[in-house]
């Protein structure tokens, strides 16, 4: 009995976590809205935080990762959930050189097995490795880009 209300638990926390299609767009809405909400702010921030200083989230804001040094962006996670290998993770970046990055989000996602998807849609880039985990980036204003990643 009790292994078969284990089983049931992490079913359901994993549909929970994929998210159906829906979740290829996690919290798109919501998380641009953030973004032009607060463009300004994060600008400010961003340019004058140094090279050796943290920059600290905003209200609403999981965590930020400053790898401007690396890959030339700044993520901020807005909203994560699911279990290490059965999750999401939605937020932003701000790109130092106005492009697109396949390294924009979750530290995970994008690395250097990943593959280009083309897209029907403009200014929105697809990436995927194997056959369950893939990162979406869509740009929403200069500098700034909608990042969702599962897996």
């Amino acid at each position: 009995m009790k292994k078969c209300v284990l089983v049931i638990a992490c079913v359901c926390l994993s549909l929970c976590a994929c998210g159906g299609n829906d979740g290829y767009y996690y919290k798109e809405e919501e998380i641009i809205a953030f973004v032009q909400e607060h463009e300004e702010d994060i600008r400010q921030q961003i340019e004058a935080a140094g090279e050796d200083e943290k920059i600290e989230a905003f209200d609403g804001i999981e965590s930020v990762e400053d790898r401007r040094d690396t890959e030339g962006v700044v993520y901020y996670e807005y909203i994560a959930s699911g279990l290490m290998t059965s999750s999401l993770q939605a937020g932003f970046y701000y790109s130092v050189e106005d492009k697109h990055s396949s390294r924009g989000g979750a530290s995970w996602a994008g690395g250097y097995r990943w593959s280009e998807v083309p897209t029907q849609e403009e200014n929105l880039w697809r990436y995927e490795e194997g056959d369950d985990n893939y990162y979406i980036t869509r740009k929403i204003c200069d500098n700034f880009y909608y990042v969702v990643a599962g897996n």
